[in-house]
């Protein structure tokens, strides 16, 4: 069943402990009389399974490429469900050589793919779905409103560090903790330093 929101889907920012280093998480908002989610419709992926370049309509963090010290690097949140019972994982995509190529961590280890994954993407006005996508603080975000992977509460998340790098990557939202891969590296990172509860309430 397709619910119709009365209001808006959005992403997420949160401020971390040290320094001007944020964690930016993925939610959305729905304002429906009786009804709030943490999903989107089926359409809202894009399964990948071929050689496809990366489309126009791929969600991509703040509308924009994110920062790799003096470059930038175009990615778009992906989504990977390995199958056999294991949750969904989130990570980023990216074109190369006229097809797309997505990165996550599974397992401690890093998984690359070129097909099997699927693209988070937005088609259409927010008066034709009913939502959008947008980017807020997580400190500023309803819990009832964040989209997840599943029950087990993970959600795609973008790490600032020092305002220079930005990467996208997979979040718990109850450990509050994410995981990413460094552009370039073959290696999983974990960024676990986030405020203290107290610093992090979501009005309900």
């Amino acid at each position: 069943m397709i619910i119709h929101f009365q209001e808006f889907i959005f992403l997420a920012l949160t401020t971390v402990c040290s320094g001007d280093q944020q964690l930016l998480n993925f939610v959305r908002t729905e304002r429906a009389a009786i009804y709030q989610s943490h999903s989107v419709p089926p359409q809202s992926f894009l399964f990948v399974n071929g050689s496809i370049p990366m489309p126009k309509e791929a969600i991509r963090p703040f509308e924009r490429s994110l920062r790799d010290g003096t470059m930038t690097i175009d990615v778009a949140v992906a989504l990977w469900i390995p199958g056999g019972g294991v949750p969904a994982i989130w990570g980023r995509a990216w074109e190369e050589n006229g097809g797309m190529k997505a990165v996550f961590i599974f397992g401690n280890a890093v998984k690359v793919l070129n097909r099997g994954f699927r693209l988070l993407i937005y088609n259409g006005s927010p008066n034709s779905n009913g939502f959008k996508f947008m980017w807020m603080r997580v400190k500023d975000v309803d819990h009832g409103t964040i989209l997840f992977s599943g029950t087990n509460m993970h959600t795609p998340a973008v790490f600032s560090e020092d305002g220079q790098y930005e990467f996208l990557g997979d979040a718990d939202w109850q450990k509050r903790r994410m995981e990413f891969v460094k552009y370039g590296s073959d290696e999983p990172h974990t960024e676990d330093s986030l405020c203290s509860l107290a610093e992090m309430f979501w009005i309900i």
